[in-house]
């Protein structure tokens, strides 16, 4: 009697953490993807403000420079509509997230791969 009562006190709570800890896990997934993608369109703005500012004042815009300053990232700066700036190795296709900005003249398209946002999925 004790033992039955035992294993299914035990099968209410597996399933009780099932039904509620798989829909948990998704949420925080596209929750972190969110972020993730948040994160990214805010460097590509603060990199097109960063660019624009310098070319409103007239000084010279090192594009890569600047946009080395974002480490493992694909860059992508399009200014004036002109021929685009790659920095960085581009993630392939499939499997990385975008995030894009502009401000002025300057576009900014940052890149990173999908592994980033499953390393901040698995490290939260």
């Amino acid at each position: 009697m004790q033992r039955r009562l035992l294993v299914s006190t035990l099968a209410v709570a597996v399933v009780a953490v099932l039904l509620l800890g798989i829909p948990l896990g998704f949420v925080l997934g596209h929750q972190q993807y969110n972020d993730a993608k948040a994160e990214l369109i805010k460097e590509a703005n603060n990199l097109a403000q960063s660019l624009q500012t310098r070319a409103a004042n007239g000084l010279p815009v090192p594009v890569k420079q600047y946009a080395g300053r974002l480490p493992d990232r694909y860059v992508v700066v399009t200014e004036n509509n002109g021929k685009p700036i790659q920095t960085g190795v581009r993630p392939p296709k499939g499997e990385r997230v975008s995030g894009s900005g502009s401000r002025g003249d300057v576009v900014v398209t940052v890149w990173t791969n999908a592994s980033y946002v499953t390393n901040r999925v698995y490290g939260a």
